[in-house]
């Protein structure tokens, strides 16, 4: 009796490293010449009707106010000043 529970006990732990799974072989990505390939400058998307930053504050009819960021109102437009470090993260209102 003792001795088919001891080769029970023994498949059983030793099936497990026959049923393991082997790591798949690391993938290398194909080599690219970056040395060659300039970074082109951002293009500017922005439509006539967006104005920019320092426009924006300029204007006599905004209202600022401060909290977790900025939050400027300029006639009936909102706009939001949120600074680097604070993108990304969660917020509850």
């Amino acid at each position: 009796m003792k001795r088919s529970i001891l080769i029970a006990m023994a498949f059983a732990f030793g099936s497990g490293q026959l049923l393991a799974q082997t790591a798949p072989p690391p993938v290398t990505p194909p080599a690219t010449k970056q040395e060659d390939k300039k970074p082109e400058p951002p293009k500017d998307t922005r439509t006539p009707e967006q104005k920019k930053y320092e426009e924006l504050l300029k204007n006599p009819n905004i209202k600022s106010q401060d909290g977790v960021f900025k939050v400027h109102r300029v006639d009936d437009k909102v706009y939001f000043e949120i600074p680097e470090q604070k993108l990304g993260r969660m917020f509850m209102w």
